[in-house]
């Protein structure tokens, strides 16, 4: 089809807002992603939402390594109603209010039928999962800036959060540059936190919350040792825990939250994970997911860091002294 289509299916040749479709990408929960090239001959990526999610947040058989959209009200959490449409068409109003070059510039907008589409220009580079799958080593100077990028644009005001960062999401190059993808719709919304929904991945979101820190702490884990520890089996047994942390978990769980985050209580020693992992990183990571070791070595509940700059204060220190 060369002219513009009006069909429900994007096929190889379709145009679509003056692109045409040159090949298919892949596809998450909520869209399918292709490869397109624009009238001067520019490549540029199109997501395109679907119909329907086949991965509604609380079905019951909904892996942990999808995305999920949640909504935060008064006393817990619950599903959002969130169609794919408006997931994706919260992203393309977020990455234009945004026009930030962390994140890739949006070209085009618009809806196919009643399918909303975002057109961003394409990324150089692979992403950071593509690496993990080939168990290539990881600089953890990468964390360290990813850490410090979202803290800076914290603190200005730009982004209180990505919201769904994770290795699908984030694009490295080959000269330790990265830039990322899909933040969160939440903040498009431009209401109080307590009004919000959230679109994240519990795999490495096991508290539901909008806080980036745990989720680049699991990455750190998961370069050093090429396990993904929040999962829906857990690689390793159950852990001793602290009664103070059965009881933070029974009002994690009343709130929303217990479901993921009884993956926690599997986690185990980190500094025996890997003989990269000190002590000291270990427990700076065990800190970013609100947990620490106790005297006895039970697993017990930790304030967890702030803000970033305690956090990447601390990692820094880990890092350079292993």
């Amino acid at each position: 089809m060369n002219g513009q289509t009006t069909t429900q299916r994007l096929s190889i040749g379709d145009r679509l807002d003056g692109y045409a479709i040159t090949s298919t990408v892949g596809e998450g929960g909520f869209s399918k992603v292709y490869r397109v090239e624009g009238p001067f001959g520019e490549q540029a990526i199109l997501k395109l939402a679907k119909s329907v999610s086949p991965n509604p947040y609380g079905g019951g058989t909904v892996a942990l390594c999808f995305a999920q959209p949640i909504a935060f009200h008064t006393g817990g959490i619950g599903p959002a109603k969130l169609t794919p449409s408006q997931v994706v068409e919260r992203e393309g109003l977020m990455l234009q209010g945004l026009n930030d070059p962390l994140f890739p510039k949006v070209l085009a907008t618009g809806r196919m039928a009643e399918r909303a589409y975002i057109v961003y220009e394409e990324i150089e580079g692979e992403t950071l999962r593509a690496r993990f799958n080939r168990r290539e080593p990881i600089p953890l100077s990468l964390f360290l800036a990813i850490g410090e990028a979202l803290a800076l644009r914290q603190r200005d005001g730009r982004l209180p959060f990505h919201g769904d960062l994770k290795p699908d999401n984030l694009m490295v190059d080959g000269f330790g540059g990265f830039r990322l993808l899909d933040p969160s719709c939440s903040a498009a919304e431009g209401k109080p936190l307590g009004s919000r929904s959230l679109v994240t991945t519990p795999s490495y979101y096991p508290f539901l919350m909008p806080d980036d820190r745990p989720a680049l702490a699991l990455m750190i884990v998961e370069s050093m040792t090429g396990v993904t520890l929040v999962c829906e089996d857990p690689p390793y047994p159950a852990q001793r825990t602290s009664p103070g942390f059965q009881q933070w978990l029974d009002t994690l769980s009343v709130a929303g939250r217990g479901r993921y985050v009884q993956a926690l209580r599997h986690m185990p020693r980190l500094d025996e994970l890997s003989l990269l992992i000190s002590s000291e990183l270990a427990r700076v990571l065990l800190k970013a997911l609100y947990l620490r070791r106790d005297r006895s070595g039970m697993l017990d509940v930790d304030a967890g860091y702030p803000s970033w700059t305690e956090f990447l204060a601390e990692l820094r220190q880990a890092i350079e002294a292993s």
